[in-house]
């Protein structure tokens, strides 16, 4: 399967809108250790990498059809912030290496893929375990090639 799993809702540790250092969920770390092993392709996504937030506004469709104005000095402003949080999350996984396929860089749109796991530890709409460290175990005992002690 191609799985995408969201960054700041799903992956990351809980940390600051626009932290530096982003650290993430050991227990997503070791779920997706399982899944990859298992043979499934892991893609991260994250609206981190909203090209009309870090490269131009027009790349917005509500932008380009008028549904939507930008003020050029506010979002002049924010750019960096926006391009200071994708720099941080892409440091965050760079030491996973090739355990993700890809990291979404913005520029394709909504992705097909065979899973999806979002925010509140939410697969293709479905609810899992309320607590992530649960969640993430259960997704790996589910859908990984894995031991119970490479969850625990």
């Amino acid at each position: 399967m191609i799985i995408s799993v969201e960054f700041d809702r799903a992956l990351a540790a809980p940390h600051a809108y626009a932290a530096e250092e982003v650290r993430l969920r050991q227990s997503a770390v070791n779920a997706l250790v399982a899944l990859r092993r298992a043979g499934h392709v892991l893609i991260v996504t994250s609206p981190r990498a909203n090209l009309a937030a870090r490269v131009d506004p027009s790349l917005n469709p509500l932008v380009r059809a008028g549904a939507v104005r930008i003020d050029p000095q506010t979002w002049a402003a924010s750019r960096e912030t926006h391009s200071r949080r994708y720099t941080a999350m892409l440091r965050a996984l760079k030491p996973l290496g090739t355990l993700i396929a890809a990291v979404d860089d913005g520029a394709q749109g909504p992705l097909l893929v065979d899973m999806a796991i979002t925010g509140d530890t939410v697969v293709n709409g479905r609810s899992m375990a309320t607590e992530p460290r649960r969640a993430w175990a259960e997704l790996a005992l589910t859908y990984g090639d894995v031991g119970l002690s490479d969850v625990a």
